[in-house]
């Protein structure tokens, strides 16, 4: 049995049943590895820092809620190319006439505030998370077939994840068979 883990400070482990393998670098990493790799572009997920200033609103509601606001401006320029089919020369085209400069200032107003909160707020870790990425966060604007999250990716794949913890406990191997067939 393999177990991973991404903690930073551990040692590999070895025991008569399994190793323990233990990843001594930050996640990112793993992904700047796809970045040297000819032919693959990361994209960053605006679903992923959004939910950044959702949590962040609870106490910091003025300035998450602003943010908000210009994430559902952007949102709103998708339901339409998603809602009314446009193909991706359209899409491009709305998302260079309009996603790209309401980005823009997202930009320039996110830098302006994080020189106003505490790097370790809510809010300065939501503002910290983005500007680091924006230029991956903004990478949809530059392909009409690219999407602004992944969130249909993970809405497909939780069913599966979900199944797999269930059927541990299927409670026999012809159970357990059934189960997956359905």
């Amino acid at each position: 049995m393999l177990k991973r883990s991404r903690h930073k400070d551990t040692k590999e482990t070895k025991n008569a049943d399994f190793v323990r393998l233990k990843i001594k670098e930050p996640v990112a990493l793993f992904y700047e590895s796809f970045e040297k790799r000819q032919g693959i572009q990361v994209l960053n997920c605006l679903a992923h820092a959004r939910r950044k200033f959702i949590d962040a609103a609870q106490n910091y509601s003025g300035r998450a809620e602003e943010a908000l606001l210009r994430f559902q401006k952007l949102y709103e320029m998708e339901r339409v190319i998603r809602d009314w089919n446009f193909p991706p020369e359209d899409a491009l085209e709305l998302r260079q006439r309009q996603s790209v400069e309401v980005l823009k200032e997202f930009k320039e107003w996110l830098t302006d505030e994080y020189q106003k909160v505490l790097p370790s707020s809510a809010i300065g870790k939501a503002i910290a998370y983005c500007l680091p990425r924006w230029e991956k966060l903004s990478l949809y604007t530059t392909n009409g077939i690219l999407q602004i999250d992944n969130n249909p990716v993970e809405n497909a794949v939780r069913p599966v994840a979900i199944g797999r913890k269930n059927y541990l406990f299927a409670g026999s191997h012809d159970a357990a068979q059934r189960a997956a067939m359905i």
